[in-house]
């Protein structure tokens, strides 16, 4: 998949930041000048950069949000801790977080739990829903969530899943951030067997790269943002060369082993420029005073 953006020539000082999001099934490019984050407007004058990605199963981007509006005289939304039934079961809301465009909640504290509801929100997934709101009737359509119930049955090990992409009902209404955490209060019937529905407050963690105020949140813990760093360092000394990224491995990251240290982490790229024989470097970095920034790169042979 090509994606061609055009580089301002006045920017050069700048640096042509682009990134590929391949986690969790997602893709997109982001780019920050001097002049913001935009994909839109045309602002950009002069011959593109090239980037290519492996291609990937992303959910695509969709356009602004249209939710159609709520029911007359649907109930107000109850100001205690989320709860319901999920299929037939009861679910409280005990973890919830937002990433990558996506709302989880959980009834569990970890990826183990048997109960989620996720939430696909329209828009950028680089963006956060903050002061947003989604009203939902049974139609669904361009700009309306997609919601997908997941549970685990006794004795099994993968869970199971269910898609709604209409004839749902739905309140979704988020506060403002503070402290990387997203208030919200939901009011959710699905037109599963078990009529499945939840209703209530709950506080969502912001996780996950993202853009804020046009510029790239480097104090996020998360993959994405090691993928976003190593690209920004391949194309700082020639922000128009075509770049073609083959692959990104074994990216992690990981708490420090002993006290007064800070985070480190690391990811292999390989990648080719033009026509080019692939490189691999694989890229070192530190979490100091907040950001993440790249420490050290070092050049490696190719597999095979």
């Amino acid at each position: 998949m090509d994606l061609k953006m055009k580089l301002d020539k006045k920017s050069l000082i700048q640096i042509v930041i682009l990134i590929v999001l391949v986690a969790g099934g997602a893709g997109a490019y982001l780019m920050q000048q001097d002049g913001g984050l935009d994909f839109i407007s045309g602002l950009f004058e002069s011959e593109p950069a090239t980037i290519r990605a492996p291609a990937t199963d992303k959910k695509p981007p969709s356009g602004p949000a249209a939710p159609s509006a709520a029911k007359p005289g649907a109930a107000e939304i109850p100001a205690t801790p989320a709860k319901g039934q999920i299929r037939g079961k009861p679910f409280v809301v005990e973890n919830g977080y937002i990433e990558s465009g996506v709302l989880i909640l959980r009834l569990g504290k970890d990826a183990t739990a048997d109960l989620e509801v996720k939430v696909m929100l329209p828009g950028t997934s680089w963006e956060t829903p903050a002061g947003k709101k989604y009203k939902v009737t049974e139609t669904g359509g361009a700009g309306i969530p997609q919601v997908m119930l997941a549970w685990k049955e006794d004795g099994q090990n993968t869970p199971s899943e269910q898609k709604f992409t209409d004839k749902y009902t739905m309140v979704l209404e988020f506060g403002q951030e503070k402290d990387r955490k997203l208030p919200g209060k939901i009011q959710l019937n699905l037109p599963d067997e078990t009529k499945s529905n939840v209703a209530g407050t709950f506080e969502a963690d912001i996780r996950g790269f993202r853009i804020v105020d046009g510029k790239p949140d480097l104090s996020a813990d998360s993959v994405d943002t090691l993928q976003y760093l190593a690209l920004r360092e391949l194309l700082k000394d020639d922000p128009n060369k075509s770049l073609e990224v083959i692959s990104f491995r074994d990216g992690r990251y990981a708490q420090p082993s002993s006290l007064g240290k800070n985070m480190t982490g690391s990811i292999e790229v390989e990648y080719r420029v033009g026509q080019g024989s692939s490189t691999v470097q694989q890229f070192k970095f530190e979490k100091d005073a907040g950001a993440w920034k790249v420490v050290r790169a070092q050049r490696k042979k190719p597999a095979g």
